[in-house]
């Protein structure tokens, strides 16, 4: 029968730990990258949303009433950036851009959204308006 010593001992904890932790050195940058990836398909269902209310909302202010007026909130979960250049609405995430085109000129610009956003849609003058802000949390 074997005596194991202390030194032994320590020693097999010792790879042990180094196993595990060697382990755990795979794991986590895998599972980081698997979250990157569900991050960013979850933008970019939001982004195919955004387009798909915009498209039917840019049809149904057509039929509405000067001084109409409606807003939407959406919340991304890494990054949506909206942009305005003539009569063309841009919704991109990292993955996807879907382009709407629009009856009414825009006043061009571009916005990227981290945080709680809204869309203003408004019809003045028989002229659909697109706005879009960040949400102040209050």
């Amino acid at each position: 029968m074997k005596k194991i010593t202390k030194g032994q001992v320590s020693l097999e904890y010792l790879l042990i730990i180094t196993a595990f932790f060697a382990a755990l050195s795979i794991i986590i940058p895998s599972s980081a990258f698997a979250l990157e990836q569900f991050l960013s398909a979850s933008d970019t269902i939001l982004a195919k949303q955004i387009y798909s209310t915009m498209e039917e909302q840019n049809e149904l202010f057509l039929f509405l009433g000067n001084n109409s007026k409606k807003e939407f909130e959406f919340v991304p979960a890494q990054k949506i950036i909206l942009k305005t250049q003539g009569n063309n609405f841009e919704i991109s995430s990292q993955q996807k851009t879907f382009s709407l085109t629009l009856r009414d000129n825009q006043i061009s610009k571009e916005k990227e959204f981290t945080k709680k956003f809204k869309i203003l849609l408004k019809k003045e003058n028989e002229k659909i308006i697109i706005e879009f802000e960040e949400v102040s949390v209050t």
